[in-house]
């Protein structure tokens, strides 16, 4: 017992003096790179430790640094298995089909915004466009796996885009 405790009483110093460099990053008191660098082995152990409290903030503040890549695993729900020759209403039953899963946010966004998506219906070659309201292609980023989290980053001119991805989905963002 005394030993979770001590576990519990570390893993919470930790988060503490994790989210003390986020803001001091988010109030412009640290530069996010000299943060990250002063701070590596921190950060670095709480992003590679499951379940630890700050393990995303740690993985995304290794990111934005350039440091270190995550993939984010996005975990979907189970589909429901129908037997083949299941009868409803003296039909045959139906393959459930599922859509594409996709999230953008924040909209409006002012400099950043990030693109969640589980692309279910696409084998290969995922992207990721950006297009203005003509259609024109802005931006085409090929995404490295089918599910994950992409943070954009890049200025924008204030507008409405369009983010598309994959093959079906699409949908408007406005940068303040």
């Amino acid at each position: 017992m005394v030993n979770e405790d001590l576990d519990y009483r570390s893993e919470m110093e930790n988060y503490l003096e994790l989210e003390k460099i986020l803001l001091d990053i988010e109030f412009g008191q640290a530069d996010l790179n000299e943060a990250v660098t002063n701070n590596f082995e921190l950060i670095d152990f709480i992003a590679n430790n499951e379940s630890y409290a700050g393990q995303v903030s740690a993985q995304l503040l290794l990111q934005e640094a350039g440091l270190v890549e995550y993939n984010e695993l996005i975990k979907l729900p189970e589909p429901v298995v129908i037997p083949k020759n299941a009868v409803i209403n003296n039909k045959p039953a139906q393959a459930v089909k599922y859509d594409d899963i996709i999230n953008v946010y924040p909209n409006p966004a002012s400099e950043v915004f990030y693109v969640e998506y589980a692309l279910i219906g696409q084998n290969s070659n995922p992207s990721l466009q950006i297009l203005n309201l003509n259609g024109s292609i802005i931006e085409n980023i090929k995404l490295k796996q089918n599910a994950g989290i992409f943070v954009y980053n890049k200025k924008l001119a204030a507008g409405t885009y369009i983010i598309k991805v994959g093959n079906n989905y699409t949908q408007k963002i406005t940068i303040n």
